[in-house]
């Protein structure tokens, strides 16, 4: 079963070329979108974060550079998405989507609960059967 996701990443960053090549090596589909070459808007980024709690969407270490601003437009939903599209580096990545799932920021162990990625990071259904034990009989 190939699984067919949405990475947001940026490719500056560590941890999402981490992620991006973890999953890559799990066979699943990749729909690929770089936001240092294609930054995501204010539409964009209100549908992708729904009606989810933007916090969860803030990167911590961005967090202190922009601290004021952040915490000034914290009281808007709106302000807040602007702030967000004026400066996607204070969105936390990899935001990865399957279907209504989504998974945000690089805690592999999430990623793998969320595709239901088997502990070593293939999809439990194409494990191969577990091996018959034998056993001697004894004469």
């Amino acid at each position: 079963m190939h699984k067919k996701i949405v990475l947001y990443f940026d490719p500056r960053d560590e941890s999402c070329g981490e992620i991006k090549e973890f999953l890559e090596k799990q066979g699943i589909d990749l729909r690929l979108h770089d936001i240092s070459t294609n930054p995501l808007n204010a539409r964009h980024l209100s549908g992708l974060l729904r009606n989810l709690d933007i916090k969860h969407f803030l990167s911590p270490a961005s967090q202190n550079g922009k601290k004021k601003q952040v915490e000034e437009a914290m009281g808007n939903r709106g302000d807040m998405i602007a702030l967000m599209a004026d400066d996607n580096s204070i969105v936390q990545w990899p935001i990865l989507v399957a279907g209504r799932l989504m998974s945000v920021g690089s805690n592999r162990q999430a990623i793998i609960d969320m595709l239901q990625l088997s502990s070593n990071g293939s999809d439990p259904d194409d494990d191969p059967e577990p091996p018959i034990k034998r056993r001697r009989l004894k004469k």
